[in-house]
Formats: structure tokens, sequence, C-alpha cells
């Protein structure tokens, strides 16, 4: 079992954000927005039933809104450390609030939807406004490899609990760690381009 990030768009005047604001029991299946409006859910749950319903009209009225969708696997902690020097301070998980660097609006998202909707670990489930959205676009597109390895020490790491570092990883880390922060580039930019917020799941 791992600890893994995902990112689902998702615009702010949707009925469908608009309840999970008022109901966390609702709100709890967000983190598999995607593949419940694309197939449904295996679940027979009267809610979960009644949220799959609310997600297939929300892709109705937003086409397209399931591919705005990002799974990004373990690589979190890393790139948090990387851009951050807050990270670098060993604080693994920052309180939301109006202080929040770019870095850590993108990585973690904004503050929580309801104080009791949570994912299956028992994180909370985060919006982070579209308002904001522009802003860490424009900020990822100009971060270049020189700044995001600057601070890529495998060892340093280790020794500061970033998530998933042994301390004696390789170039081909570093091209993993390229890849998953390109796709988290391409998804703001997705998302920004429809104007829409984003929901965080760490699950």
């Amino acid at each position: 079992m791992g600890l893994d990030m995902k990112y689902q768009a998702m615009p702010e005047g949707c009925d469908l954000l608009k309840r999970s604001r008022q109901e966390p029991e609702f709100a709890n299946p967000l983190e598999f927005f995607s593949s419940i409006a694309r197939e449904g859910t295996k679940f027979s749950d009267a809610v979960w039933q009644d949220f799959s319903t609310a997600a297939r009209q929300t892709i109705e009225q937003y086409p397209g809104l399931e591919t705005r969708y990002l799974f990004w696997d373990r690589c979190w902690n890393k790139l948090y450390y990387l851009l951050s020097e807050n990270r670098r301070q060993e604080n693994c998980h920052p309180a939301p609030g109006p202080n929040l660097s770019l870095v850590e609006k993108a990585i973690f998202g904004g503050d929580a939807i309801h104080p009791n909707a949570q994912t299956t670990s028992g994180f909370r489930i985060r919006y982070l406004p579209s308002k904001d959205i522009s802003e860490i676009s424009d900020f990822l597109a100009e971060i270049t490899s020189e700044m995001l390895y600057r601070h890529f020490d495998p060892v340093a790491m280790s020794k500061v609990g970033v998530y998933k570092m042994r301390g004696d990883e390789d170039d081909k880390e570093r091209e993993w760690i390229q890849q998953n922060f390109e796709k988290l580039r391409e998804f703001y930019v997705q998302a920004a381009a429809h104007n829409e917020g984003v929901i965080t799941c760490l699950s």
C-alpha cells in the first residue's frame, strides 16, 4: 500500500461540488469521480449510486471533464521537497490556509470541501478554486529542469523522510520525477484552459 495523490478538475458552479460541500458522505467518492463518471460504481450503497448518477450528469453538462484527471502516483512528496524550502525543513504536510505557497497549493490543494469529507485513507478531500489555477499553471511553466533538480540529493531526501526515497536512487529516478512533473504541469494547463478548480485527494 502507498499514498498516492489524485487530482480532478471540477467547475466551481457545478451541482455535484455544491452538494459535496454540504453532504460529506456524498463527497467521499470524489476521489473516484473519473472512473465512476465513465463506468458507474460497483457498490450498491445508495449514496454511491446517488453519486454515480450525479457524476454522469456532471460530465454530460461538462463534456470531457472526466479526462481532466491525474493519478499522480507517489511522486508528490519528492517534488514538494525539490521545489519547496518548507519541505526541506521537514514540513511534510503543510496546514491549509492563506499562507500556502504556489508549490503547496499545486501539490496539496486548497481548503477541505467539508470537515468530514475524507478519502479512503482518511485524508480530507480538498478543493482549489479556479482563481488560483492559472497562476499555478504559469508558475509551473517557468520551472526548468535545472531548477527542478537543484536540490536532488537522494541521501538528504531519505534522511528527512521524503516518501519512498531510499537514498540510492539513480538517473532513472530523476527521469521518473521529470515525467511526473510534466504530467502535473499539463494537468494544470488543461484545468486553467477550462476555468476549472481542482479537487485533490491523498489516498
